[in-house]
């Protein structure tokens, strides 16, 4: 039931995340050579991402995933559909598909949003230093912008809904549960897959505010248990930048002066959310639960 002990140590966490790092850049340039301007289409963009980042979550759960299931408390023998169905239910455990305390999902879902303000004033001290070339503004606009109904709905579904789906269970899902079953503690673990998530977005300009957001969905996943709390909060974040840009709500990189009220105010907004995520989970009996699942499964 568990995987091997030590196998799997922090320098084996970053070494995958730089492997499927390297297998979406590759393939991105690849693709491009076949068809000149994918890497200006964020649909295309999204699913190969999503798929890219799947396909490496498979990988390592068939290398560093437990090694048997658990058997059934039953003198029956299980017949094959039961033995899927039990095989199911393990993977969803692995990647730390469970039950907690309902309200941390809603919790994640509203500090995605509200992290927006905190990570967008990063990003602007962060380009006071290193400003973003004209060039390079007009390219990642270009990337949020949709010219026909069709193509907004398909850039939120991919942008939106099936990249965080897709990031979430490699990085806090395989990536976490990989480095808990190796004896590494939870800590450890929410802040290396933080980190290993926050560079594999290749512009380091972008390291600053996306770490900002990293930092969240560790504390999330370490204290909830659970990869629903950080699947909500990345759905929630990523969907006021595509969602915003597709209805045309918001301009991409557009320079937008946000009154000093409102930043202060998202600050202490997403700081008293941490606050009630920390004293709901430690509360919960589900939600220890879940923590200890996390635990047993080294």
């Amino acid at each position: 039931m568990k995987g091997r002990k030590g196998a799997f140590g922090y320098p084996e966490a970053f070494g995958w995340s730089f492997l499927a790092l390297a297998g979406l850049l590759l393939s991105a340039h690849g693709l491009a050579a076949l068809r000149p301007g994918f890497t200006e289409d964020l649909v295309s963009l999204g699913t190969l991402s999503a798929a890219v980042y799947l396909l490496f979550a498979a990988l390592l759960l068939g290398v560093y995933g437990p090694q048997t299931l658990p058997e059934p408390r039953s003198s029956a023998p299980p017949d094959s559909s039961t033995r899927r169905l039990r095989g199911d239910g393990r993977l969803l455990q692995v990647l730390g598909l469970r039950g907690t305390h309902p309200l941390l999902a809603l919790l994640g879902l509203g500090l995605g949003v509200i992290a927006q303000i905190p990570a967008d004033t990063v990003r602007q001290l962060v380009e006071l230093w290193t400003p973003m070339s004209e060039e390079e503004t007009l390219k990642r606009a270009a990337l949020l912008t949709s010219e026909t109904q069709l193509q907004a709905v398909m850039m939120v579904v991919v942008a939106a809904c099936l990249v965080p789906v897709a990031e979430e269970i490699f990085f806090r899902g395989a990536l976490f549960g990989a480095l808990t079953r190796s004896g590494r503690r939870g800590v450890g673990a929410a802040v290396v897959t933080s980190i290993a998530f926050t560079i594999s977005h290749a512009d380091p300009r972008l390291w600053a505010p996306i770490g900002v957001v990293a930092a969240m969905a560790g504390y999330l996943r370490l204290v909830s248990g659970s990869l629903f709390p950080c699947l909500a909060l990345h759905v929630g974040f990523n969907s006021v930048t595509v969602v915003g840009a597709a209805s045309g709500w918001v301009r991409p990189y557009e320079g937008i002066q946000t009154p000093i009220s409102v930043v202060i105010g998202g600050w202490l907004f997403a700081a008293a959310l941490l606050v009630t995520v920390g004293w709901l989970a430690h509360g919960s009996e589900r939600a220890a639960r879940s923590r200890s699942e996390d635990e047993n499964d080294r």
